[in-house]
């Protein structure tokens, strides 16, 4: 086989290859401690800065500088922290699973800012409902009641205190301060949480999209993010029934000072037996909205992006109300739990008039305080059941709001960093189990047509892929490919006139018994051209062959759920200095620059998006995928190829898919890429 160093794979004297953007992204995270020191060493100047010159009470309007120091100052320290628990969770990811051979998941970083933006959006939105739910929760029922609660009694006075506390700009973010801070960190554990342990779960359980299995994952994310929603939770309700008002920093410093760590965690068990369970429902109740309104879903024609913001907002404001529903009484418990007051004197004041903060100076002593249980059953002695659902058409409200934004702008964001919105595994059928009649997709007559154009397109790169035609070498070492998801042997009859023998595989029977009866018609022998039934996923001996020269995947990558690792599995089979091949489809519209294309994740490259009356084989499309050169171009660095030596080129031609195969009206216009590169010796 010809060298293939000379190739175009080689990058242009004085230039630097392209980094895809989480590149840059992680580029920040690698630097974490610099950003860390910096961001402590600003935090530090604006604290010295306020306790000099911040009034006892400042007026949010005429002390803007306040407000702009203590927003920077809180962005800030919490993009050094962020950063840290980023670089540890990328460790510990590739310690468990280097291969990524679970699932292909969105990138870390873009769950992360994803999950960090709405997060912090939706408790910007929602935390003056959130207070008056947490007030309510917390209001004894009357004044006999033996828990040390805080609030004062349900009172004409109390009730005009509450209403002047609204009527301040300020009160609309009380609390607020924490569950912003956090909630980046918690939506990162919960995200990759959900998606790994699903993944998984169905790969485990050998089961496709089963519901079942997303509220599992989704409780087991819920129950990861205790250690960030616990201390979030407690300082957010104190902070917002703290009387006189009060800032989370102020909470968090006194309980660190009354009781250290575990008073940050007083709690945590109902915390995190209410964050399980909840967001169990939160993700159940989501996935299956989406697939009942058809949020770029499998088998679904896709809408226009108004039409799938609508539904993204609907299924989000449904999920977030099936989800409080589900864990409203846990939460009131939650709530009475840890907004049991502290006492600067023991009885000093009546329990109702008691408030959570000592006077300054004051050493806080914690009363004797509740468990959840006792808690749970004074509640009940207070009044009955309906104690538990008190505030819950508040916080429906609230629920629904919240969750919508927040879902909406989640997948935004995920638009907009080139992510787009993948399912998980669970939403991609098998292949394995519509391989019967596979046969009958090849028959059709654009599929013909789609071979042809594959056949010229690899002919006329073939020399850029470092072949020679084997009539012009005959004395040098045979050349051996390695055609995986072989088809009917499209990719195969292309790459012959370059190759000595050739190896198919693909896990449908009758194309296999279809590849070997072509290559018999055309004149080959087995020992020249054949193919076999396997899947190198999980088939040993098959994992055993290497050392070709050529690997090839044509067409099949968007056919899989987890088409990294597989790719990752195909470069272990090359030997050093080989090639690997893969070839996929991009979607194709003229009226768009292809850089904005390639901007927009969901119209450069990805899947087919094919409507319910498709072939069976179609179904196992997974649409989320977007074959970018910053996608492929990493995936070939993970797999161990040279990235200097990395191709990526776009067929001239344009293929059309007929409107009974691709569910769109009209039809669908793709073009065909390579991306390739050689294996590191």
């Amino acid at each position: 086989m010809a060298d293939p160093s000379p190739s175009p794979f080689s990058s242009s004297p004085g230039t630097t290859p392209l980094r895809p953007p989480s590149a840059r992204i992680f580029w920040i995270v690698d630097n974490w401690p610099s950003i860390l020191g910096g961001t402590v060493l600003t935090h530090y100047a604006h604290y010295q800065y306020l306790s000099r010159v911040r009034s006892p009470h400042p007026n949010p309007v005429k002390n803007a500088r306040f407000w702009a120091l203590a927003s920077g100052g809180w962005m800030l320290t919490y993009l050094g922290i962020c950063t840290g628990i980023a670089v540890a969770q990328a460790k510990v990811n590739h310690y468990l699973d280097p291969d990524n051979r679970l699932h292909q998941l969105p990138t870390m970083s873009a769950d992360f800012w994803a999950g960090y933006i709405s997060g912090a959006v939706g408790i910007i939105i929602g935390n003056p409902l959130d207070l008056l739910k947490v007030r309510l929760q917390a209001r004894p029922a009357s004044a006999s009641s033996p828990l040390p609660l805080p609030l004062p009694s349900p009172t004409a006075a109390a009730a005009a205190s509450y209403l002047r506390h609204f009527e301040s700009p300020a009160s609309l973010v009380t609390g607020s301060a924490a569950p912003i801070l956090g909630y980046g960190a918690l939506n990162a554990l919960l995200f990759v949480s959900y998606n790994r342990t699903e993944a998984a779960l169905n790969r485990a359980l050998d089961v496709k999209s089963s519901l079942w299995t997303t509220w599992l994952a989704g409780a087991v994310g819920g129950l990861a993010t205790w250690v960030v929603s616990t201390p979030t939770e407690l300082i957010k309700c104190r902070a917002q029934l703290s009387s006189p008002p009060a800032s989370s920093w102020a909470i968090t410093k006194d309980v660190w000072r009354a009781e250290g760590i575990r008073g940050l965690y007083f709690g945590g068990v109902v915390t995190a037996l209410r964050d399980s369970v909840g967001y169990g429902f939160y993700f159940w109740s989501y996935e299956i909205t989406t697939r009942w309104m058809g949020v770029g879903g499998d088998g679904v024609k896709e809408t226009n992006l108004k039409e799938e913001a609508a539904k993204v907002l609907l299924c989000g404001g449904l999920a977030g109300i099936v989800t409080w529903v589900s864990i409203f009484p846990l939460d009131v418990i939650k709530t009475r739990v840890q907004t049991q007051a502290f006492q600067a004197q023991a009885q000093a004041q009546s329990p109702e008039r008691s408030p959570l903060l000592a006077a300054q100076g004051q050493q806080q002593q914690p009363a004797k305080r509740a468990g959840a249980m006792q808690v749970a059953r004074e509640a009940y002695r207070e009044g009955g059941m309906r104690v538990f659902f008190r505030g819950l058409t508040v916080c429906s409200v609230r629920a629904f709001v919240v969750n919508a934004v927040q879902w909406a702008v989640y997948e935004w964001a995920m638009y907009e960093m080139g992510e787009g919105r993948r399912r998980p595994a669970a939403a991609i059928e098998p292949v394995g189990q519509v391989i019967a009649n596979a046969d009958t997709f090849l028959e059709q007559d654009w599929i013909k047509v789609f071979s042809e154009q594959l056949t010229r397109f690899l002919r006329a790169q073939a020399p850029n892929l470092g072949l020679r035609p084997r009539d012009a070498n005959p004395s040098s070492n045979p050349v051996r490919l390695l055609d995986y998801a072989c088809a009917s042997g499209g990719a195969s009859w292309a790459l012959s006139p370059f190759v000595d023998s050739i190896l198919g595989i693909d896990i449908a029977p009758a194309i296999v018994r279809r590849y070997n009866d072509c290559a018999a018609r055309l004149g080959y022998s087995p020992e020249q051209v054949h193919a076999v039934v396997g899947d190198l996923a999980v088939d040993g001996e098959l994992a055993a062959e290497g050392g070709f020269d050529v690997v090839i995947i044509s067409m099949a990558l968007h056919h899989l759920d987890d088409p990294r690792g597989m790719l990752d599995l195909l470069a272990k089979r090359v030997r050093p200095g080989g090639v690997v091949i893969a070839v996929e489809g991009v979607d194709y519209k003229a009226m768009r620059s292809e850089s904005k294309m390639l901007e927009k994740g969901d119209e450069k490259g990805g899947a087919h998006e094919h409507e319910i009356h498709q072939h069976d084989v179609l179904k196992t499309t997974n649409r989320h995928l977007v074959f970018s050169e910053e996608l492929f171009r990493g995936w070939f660095r993970d797999a161990g190829c040279d990235e200097g030596k990395f191709a990526y080129v776009e067929n001239e031609e344009v293929s059309h898919i007929p409107e009974e195969a691709s569910g769109k009206v009209g039809g669908l216009d793709r073009k065909m890429v390579i991306a390739s590169s050689v294996r590191k010796e």
